[in-house]
């Protein structure tokens, strides 16, 4: 479990005025859990999940995995990491090394394994994000960005994580790449690994994740399900934000007169509702 008690962080927390980049944060994520954090830009979002491996660490307050204290002084932050990945915005980015297999291989040997155990896993990571072996000897900076994506996330994968934080995995993908990895994440999901995926998509996170939380200005502004969230249009709107565009238009009938249930962001569900309002007409 992820935990985050009174968090509070500041960047150039010495400075005079200083801004907080989260502010009173009290959050929990249990094990087995798909989460959408949303928010604009600059909201702290990503600040958060930063948090998560401990990649920054809180100004005020604790953030605590599986009911140990994360401090950088008390030397956890290397467990920790085996056990959080994060994966940044643009995660090819950080391919670097001549083959596909070795990019993949390096997170398992800094852990110590063996050869063995490190190609084993890399393998197993690879087959997960659908990279064929075709690929294993390949330059990984000679693949197509959504490849490229693929072997970055399996890379992550390959050190065993039990919780996998994203932090908008899919920008710059195209409509078939981005479904892709998201159905990746959502079968890792249903095998038992934490998802804590940050999107600008709506509509993804309507799909995909089962709990959001919103940050809005330092603080969580809502934390429920998407049905719970998705119900507070106009301070969503006011945040910079909006409703899945499914949602925009069961509100927009709703508004207008037609009784049809506008909490709803599937497609099919939506096609129903309407089909049933029309019957009634």
């Amino acid at each position: 479990m992820l935990e985050f008690v009174d968090v509070e962080y500041y960047y150039d927390s010495d400075m005079p005025g200083a801004t907080p980049a989260l502010r009173d944060i009290n959050l929990k994520i249990e094990d087995g859990e798909f989460v959408g954090i949303i928010g604009h830009t600059g909201s702290g979002k990503s600040t958060l999940v930063q948090h998560m491996n401990g990649l920054l660490n809180p100004t005020k307050g604790k953030y605590i995995y599986d009911g140990t204290v994360i401090d950088a002084k008390s030397g956890n932050l290397k467990e920790l990491r085996a056990k959080v990945g994060l994966v940044f915005q643009y995660p090819e980015h950080q391919l670097f090394e001549a083959t596909v297999l070795e990019d993949v291989c390096f997170g398992p040997k800094n852990m110590g394994l063996t050869d063995d155990e490190c190609k084993k896993r890399a393998v197993e990571a690879l087959d997960k994000v659908g990279v064929d072996a075709k690929y294993y000897d390949a330059s990984p900076f000679e693949l197509s960005g959504g490849q490229k994506r693929r072997v970055a996330i399996a890379g992550v994968l390959a050190m065993s994580p039990r919780v996998l934080v994203l932090d908008e995995p899919t920008a710059g993908l195209d409509p078939e790449g981005r479904h892709d990895l998201l159905n990746m994440l959502k079968t890792l999901n249903d095998e038992g690994m934490t998802i804590v995926l940050v999107s600008h998509s709506m509509d993804d996170v309507a799909k995909y994740a089962r709990r959001l939380v919103v940050i809005d200005n330092a603080y969580i502004a809502f934390d429920g399900t998407p049905t719970e969230v998705f119900s507070h249009k106009s301070e969503l709107v006011n945040m910079g934000l909006n409703v899945p565009q499914i949602t925009g238009i069961m509100q927009s009938l709703k508004s207008n007169g037609f009784d049809v249930d506008d909490t709803l962001f599937d497609v099919d569900a939506a096609a129903e509702s309407i089909m049933k309002c029309l019957d009634r007409k």
